[in-house]
């Protein structure tokens, strides 16, 4: 689920409208996760163990994405971030 910077739009709003959506599900995978840790030691132990596996397996795909996207993004020395385009 990596995403470039070619591949991400220019438009500040939908950067905003991604970012709010990235966190929205690690949210939403946190507190799955949480449930289903409650829930571990019930009658269907094993089949929650996989769902919660999975889970995890999926916020930490996420949590290593945000991680590269700031060293992404705190690669480009200011200066050049700024810099008006050529026209």
């Amino acid at each position: 689920m990596s995403t470039t910077s070619h591949a991400l739009p220019d438009d500040i709003e939908t950067l905003k409208r991604l970012l709010i959506g990235r966190d929205e599900m690690i949210a939403k995978l946190v507190a799955e996760i949480a449930r289903l840790k409650r829930w571990r030691f019930g009658r269907s132990a094993e089949r929650m163990d996989a769902t919660l596996l999975q889970l995890q397996l999926a916020l930490a795909d996420l949590q290593v994405t945000v991680a590269a996207d700031v060293s992404d993004q705190a690669s480009v020395p200011v200066e050049e971030s700024t810099r008006a385009l050529p026209t």
